[in-house]
């Protein structure tokens, strides 16, 4: 069999699926579900602020997952300072963390324009 009728039949056998190898495979959403469920607000913030895969993705409710913190905080906190210096200590670091959350929703309204203006710009570019 000539290479170019052998490339050929390689490829119409891809078409139908039937062609395997680590690229391919016969069930042929399997890869694309895989995008779909990496495609969540999680993962993309993380991988744009840390330039990684994020590893874990937390199922809990924002709501959730703020509570969760402040106990955290204050159980730390209340662990090593009385019950007056924790309160001193919270409000400083709600000062502190007030500032960053603006900066951090400022900069993802910023980033969201920019991805719109990327998906509606030139039809023949994706960069």
């Amino acid at each position: 069999m000539d290479a170019e009728k052998e490339g050929k039949d390689k490829m119409a056998d891809e078409y139908n699926g039937e062609y395997t190898n680590n690229v391919h495979n016969n069930d042929k959403f399997s890869q694309y579900e895989q995008v779909f469920e990496r495609v969540n607000l999680q993962s993309i913030g993380h991988f744009l602020k840390e330039g990684e895969e994020i590893l874990k993705i937390d199922k809990k409710t924002l709501s959730e997952r703020e509570q969760e913190a402040d106990s955290k905080l204050r159980e730390e906190l209340s662990a090593i300072f009385d019950k007056e210096t924790v309160e001193k200590l919270l409000e400083i670091i709600s000062c502190y963390t007030m500032i960053k959350e603006e900066i951090q929703f400022s900069l993802g309204m910023k980033i969201g324009a920019r991805m719109l203006q990327l998906l509606t710009d030139d039809i023949d570019k994706d960069f």
